[in-house]
């Protein structure tokens, strides 16, 4: 209280001062530091090991690239059997994915593309995209084959779901293209009017015309 010669004269309370907003990319840097030195050795042995056996998989001989994608799908069938999150195997190899996609692209041992195929199929569900590409869908197709349920439960609803949306698609698509017949006989028969009326026009008009033309 402060005497004024009005009578008392209350202080305002002084507000806090705020907390400058943090950068959402520091944030982020900061975040993945943070997990970076939460991972354990065992998450950390695990990435290394991903990292080898994608860099084996382009390797020129065709026993180690079996190898590896026999030990790469060894991994992720054992950690999907019971998935309630991204399993780890999956999680680690998600940024690999474009690479192994372009050795796909590459071509090869028919054997070693079809393994490859089914690797990058279930691997595809963790980099959806939403082009409508399907590509767990796409590479399941040209994949070695096998038992869908092998790769785990989450893996079999994307696929279905990926079924469903082809599906779809492809109904979609002979509907429009009935459509495009449909308009196209349409024209068809209104040009084929057209025609028979003009002839019939110039049928009339002939006895008009002096002898010889006009």
């Amino acid at each position: 209280w402060l005497q004024s010669p009005g009578g008392p004269t209350q202080l305002s309370p002084k507000r806090p001062a705020m907390a400058p907003k943090e950068d959402p990319k520091a944030a982020d840097k900061k975040k993945k530091k943070k997990e970076e030195e939460e991972m354990s050795e065992e998450d950390a042995a695990l990435i290394e090991k991903m990292q080898l056996l994608v860099t084996r998989c382009s390797d020129v001989e065709k026993g180690i690239r079996v190898n590896a994608l026999t030990e790469m799908s060894r991994e992720i069938r054992e950690a999907t059997s019971s998935m309630t999150s991204v399993p780890k195997p999956l999680k680690f190899l998600r940024p690999h994915y474009p690479t192994l996609k372009q050795i796909h692209t590459g071509g090869g041992d028919e054997e070693v593309q079809k393994m490859l195929a089914d690797v990058l199929s279930v691997l595809a569900m963790t980099y959806a995209e939403d082009d409508g590409a399907r590509e767990s869908l796409r590479y399941k197709l040209i994949g070695a084959g096998g038992k869908v349920g092998a790769w785990g439960h989450e893996y079999v609803r994307h696929l279905a779901a990926e079924v469903g949306e082809e599906y779809n698609a492809r109904l979609a698509a002979a509907d429009a293209a009935a459509d495009r017949a449909r308009e196209t006989e349409a024209a068809k028969e209104e040009g084929g009017e057209a025609a028979e009326m003009e002839t019939a026009e110039a049928e009339g008009a002939a006895p008009l015309l002096p002898a010889g033309g006009v």
